[in-house]
């Protein structure tokens, strides 16, 4: 069914406006060669029946509009988030000595690359990307294992 979603729009109206005008056409075209009528009391109860079931379609295509946006919201936080997260890991790699700070802000950048490249196409199908994984963990680990220089050359202790 995501193939659905993934149309572009004028093919979706293409498929869903024409059929719906062509059953319309069709309808009208058959009930005037039959020659059926309808009394004015049989009227009355098909328009309230017709005007029920149209708003009950607007509250449901509301609630689905809704629906829609709320979830549009809820991956829009979590990326502005992870975002968030990544650049501020970034900058705090300024405190690390070389050569661990270019190594960990060169897998923090191809991490990045790796979640727009590849993460996010996956994700619109239903997938992840290993190698985003594998990039991610390459990270962490590199950060875990950071170890300050023993060398206390350049550090000076704060007087108080």
């Amino acid at each position: 069914m995501l193939w659905l979603i993934q149309l572009p729009l004028w093919v979706l109206a293409i498929f869903v406006v024409v059929p719906s005008v062509l059953y319309g056409i069709g309808g009208v075209h058959l009930v005037r060669s039959r020659g059926w009528m309808a009394d004015p009391d049989t009227n009355a109860a098909a328009g309230f029946v017709h005007a029920f079931v149209g708003v009950l379609f607007a509250v449901a295509l509301g609630l689905m509009v809704v629906a829609a946006q709320g979830s549009y919201a809820e991956v829009e936080g979590a990326v502005m988030t992870e975002a968030n997260i990544t650049s501020d890991l970034f900058r705090d790699m300024e405190g690390f000595s070389e050569p661990a700070r270019s190594q960990l802000q060169g897998l923090t950048t191809r991490y990045v690359a790796s979640v727009i490249t590849r993460e996010w196409p996956l994700a619109s199908k239903g997938g992840t990307s290993h190698e985003t994984w594998v990039v991610a963990d390459s990270l962490a680990r590199g950060i875990i294992t950071y170890t300050r220089p023993t060398s206390t050359a350049g550090w000076s202790t704060p007087r108080c």
